[in-house]
């Protein structure tokens, strides 16, 4: 019997209890780091997703009218929209810059295709870590 470690095949056969117990657990830790890392993942997704609908809302048909800013998570200030297609996007790392609504819709479609393509491999990854952790177990 074999099992993969990294990208080199090992044979379990030849390993001690104690080295098996070692890589058992090295291979729990692993799956849920990338478990972990996929949550964190599909949260972006999800924040990715939301904003795509916040700005379909929002547009051109709401020029005008009041709204509340959020300053954190529990603190707002009112405001009036002034041009409902222009809206400033966090292009990462605290830059952000000022497109369209056309323009913001592809960036966010853009984001929740890359998102989804990571997912996607993530789960495969993690598949591939816990058929090796049963392989163990």
């Amino acid at each position: 019997m074999a099992s993969v470690v990294g990208q080199r095949e090992i044979d379990l056969s030849h390993l001690s209890l104690e080295q098996l117990n070692q890589l058992k657990i090295q291979h729990q830790e692993e799956v849920q780091n990338l478990t972990s890392n996929y949550a964190v993942l599909k949260e972006g997704l999800v924040r990715y997703q939301e904003a795509k609908i916040a700005v379909s809302a929002l547009g051109r048909k709401t020029e005008g009218k009041d709204i509340l800013v959020p300053l954190t998570q529990s603190l707002f200030v009112p405001g009036t929209v002034v041009d409902g297609d222009k809206f400033l996007v966090d292009i990462g790392t605290g830059y952000y810059v000022e497109k369209s609504e056309k323009e913001t819709d592809e960036f966010l479609d853009r984001k929740i295709s890359m998102v989804d393509k990571n997912l996607g491999s993530l789960r495969d990854i993690i598949d591939m870590k816990r058929k090796g952790h049963d392989t163990l177990s």
